[in-house]
């Protein structure tokens, strides 16, 4: 006897140019897929904001080019795409 489950896609495509940039996303999510990504997003702003103010007190007395300012720049960066993905990911975030 063989059992088969449905397993919904957990990571629908990104829009392309073939669908016309429309994304696909699934009817609904998970409660606890959506409450992790919310929590994920609270816990990243609050990295975000420390970094930021690492990055204001760094400032003072070091050169713009300086390797822990460069350090601080990239992981705001990181920081920032990855709240924006999960924001593309989880609409409702």
């Amino acid at each position: 006897m063989s059992v088969h489950a449905y397993v919904a896609d957990p990571h629908p495509r990104a829009p392309s140019a073939r669908d016309g940039g429309v994304r696909v996303v699934p009817e609904q999510y998970h409660s606890a897929d959506l409450r992790q990504a919310q929590l994920f997003i609270e816990l990243l702003r609050v990295e975000l904001a420390d970094l930021k103010s690492q990055q204001a007190r760094s400032l003072v007395g070091l050169r713009p080019e300086h390797m822990r300012l460069r350090g601080l720049r990239v992981r705001i960066n990181e920081v920032n795409r990855l709240i924006d993905a999960l924001q593309r990911r989880f609409p409702a975030a």
